[in-house]
């Protein structure tokens, strides 16, 4: 089956696996912008976690002793992990 979508007044003509290829490729620059975005915010944790960590007086213990830790969830149980396995690595 044929599909045809315009764009501009320029009639494109794409065939049902090239528009299979498009949605994969839209649903794979999600997952990378969702995957980046976490990245950021995992090392804002860090970065905060640090800083009250140094504001918290000598003779108390740091709330954070490891700033990394419960940070990091995996998701390889999932049914579509292997799909956007090279995203996550």
């Amino acid at each position: 089956m044929r599909t045809k979508l315009k764009s501009n007044e320029i009639e494109t003509t794409y065939d049902d696996g090239m528009l299979e290829v498009i949605e994969d490729q839209k649903t794979s620059e999600l997952m990378t912008a969702l995957f980046e975005y976490s990245k950021g915010l995992e090392k804002e944790i860090v970065k905060l976690r640090t800083q009250v960590n140094s504001l918290t007086a000598i003779d108390n213990p740091q709330p954070f002793p490891d700033v990394h830790s419960d940070i990091y969830e995996v998701f390889d149980g999932y049914a579509a992990y292997e799909r956007f396995k090279e995203i996550f690595e």
